[in-house]
């Protein structure tokens, strides 16, 4: 008789030879995942929902308002890379902290970082409006996107500083486990911002029609509430990450070692992905208004779908990171196994919603669009379904990483992938072959499957057992 394993059970995940003391069951394994992981993929879901409505109120505007909205997305994403690649060594090193049972210097490294970011915000921030308009011409904006996008970047960039506060602060509390307070303070964020959206982008309850000018306005009220929840939180008795102003604020050679080691990789990673990300909208932008359209609406699935696996990044990051701090990398492995057995069920779930569900949702988006920006979306949206198993793999297999701290593997890999592999094949498949917008989704498929293999690979092997934050 054939003896068939269950591929989910805690005993198929381990090589013995790894394990290094008592093992939690299955329930108790998955039960902690679902307990990080639950308030990780609500937050970020509502979150991309309440984005989608974001964007389904601008539609109104029509498609020269919906591309504008769009080009904005990878200059924003731009500013913001370095600072997002910092909130990568904050989650790492206070998840490593938490475990080693380190409070005082969990909240020590917090309070270090806090104001060097804060105070290389501002800079970054004056620098990042003085240069919107070429920056918006670089991102492909044309004679009918420029003034409304320039418009867009030009609000929402102005409460960078803010953003960043909330970026950080958010960073610390999933690091430590702490995710439902992230869920919370966004979700509270985002509703004030589809209120704003509604009072100011057609003019209700006495308010002008501000149209785009609106949305960005209604985009920075929302990060503003968000952050005061989020400063809430850790100032409230009690909490682990309480902030003193007794206490010093200088970091010592320690908090700065750990974050520039797993920060710095990350920056890297950062600077690939925006680089792959901006030369791949670039090339969107250049094949018109409807093109572009039509590719963003369907993006908004897609993003989506990567708030779920980006969930189950976050829960894998935090008991990853723990459980290396405890001196138990058996543990790490096991959730991070569990983390992706649990992402690739969600992406087959997704596979079918997206393909059953995909006119409905194109639906919210077009009710002024041309029929040919319907047509494409259509066709667009049946690649974003077969791309979940890949995404879900690749993310989930790169958060794993993220907290065992081996991001200079992460960013090399990155770095080729999306860098290189994206943007080169994109643009054989558009210039060349002729594919046109689909070509993207060639390049997209490529560096997405690349990332997945070498993720995957990389966990299994266990060498980032022995890597010091």
């Amino acid at each position: 008789m054939i003896s068939v394993r269950n591929p989910f059970a805690v005993s198929t995940m381990l090589p013995k030879s790894f394990v290094q003391g008592e093992l939690p069951n299955s329930k108790q394994t998955y039960g902690r995942l679902f307990k990080i992981a639950a308030p990780s993929v609500a937050e970020l879901v509502l979150t991309s929902l309440i984005g989608m409505v974001d964007t389904q109120m601008v539609s109104g505007l029509g498609d020269a308002a919906i591309a504008a909205v769009s080009l904005v997305a990878q200059p924003r994403m731009l500013v913001l890379c370095i600072f997002m690649a910092l909130n990568v060594g904050i989650t790492a090193t206070l998840a490593r902290r938490k475990g080693e049972g380190r409070q005082e210097d969990a909240q020590h490294t917090l309070r270090s970082v806090l104001w060097i970011m804060l105070l290389a915000s501002i800079g970054v921030t004056v620098l990042a409006e003085l240069i919107a308009e070429p920056l918006m011409i670089f991102a492909g904006a044309n004679e009918d996107t420029l003034a409304l996008s320039c418009t867009y970047y030009r609000i929402f960039i102005a409460v960078t500083p803010v953003q960043i506060l909330l970026m950080v602060l958010s960073a610390a509390q999933r690091g430590i486990g702490n995710t439902s307070v992230v869920m919370y303070v966004n979700i509270i964020g985002n509703l004030v911002n589809v209120f704003c959206n509604w009072m100011l982008i057609h003019g209700n309850l006495g308010m002008p029609a501000m149209g785009v000018a609106g949305a960005a306005l209604a985009s920075a009220i929302g990060v503003c509430v968000s952050a005061i929840g989020i400063i809430i939180s850790v100032q409230l008795p009690g909490s682990y990450l309480r902030i003193s102003f007794r206490k010093t604020w200088i970091p010592n050679k320690e908090i700065i070692y750990a974050i520039t080691k797993v920060g710095g990789n990350a920056i890297i990673e950062q600077m690939a992905m925006r680089i792959g990300f901006f030369l791949s909208a670039i090339m969107i932008a250049h094949l018109g208004t409807h093109t572009v359209a039509a590719h963003n609406i369907c993006m908004q699935m897609l993003n989506l779908t990567w708030t779920v696996s980006e969930g189950l990044s976050i829960a894998a990051t935090s008991p990853v990171g723990q459980n290396l701090g405890r001196k138990r990398p058996d543990l790490s492995m096991l959730y991070g196994k569990a983390a992706q057995r649990v992402a690739l069920l969600a992406s087959f779930a997704l596979v079918t919603v997206t393909i059953i569900f995909r006119y409905q949702f194109i639906a919210l988006f077009t009710s002024k669009s041309d029929p040919a920006v319907i047509s494409m979306c259509a066709t667009i949206m049946l690649w974003v379904a077969f791309f979940q198993p890949f995404q879900m793999s690749a993310v989930v297999g790169m958060g794993s990483l993220r907290g065992a701290g081996d991001t200079k593997f992460v960013s090399s890999v990155t770095m080729v992938t999306i860098a290189l592999v994206r943007p080169a094949i994109s643009a054989l498949c558009i210039y060349v072959i002729d594919m046109g917008v689909y070509g993207v989704w060639v390049g997209m498929y490529a560096d997405m499957i690349g990332r997945m293999i070498f993720s995957l690979a990389r966990f299994a092997k266990g060498k980032w057992f022995g890597i010091k934050i």
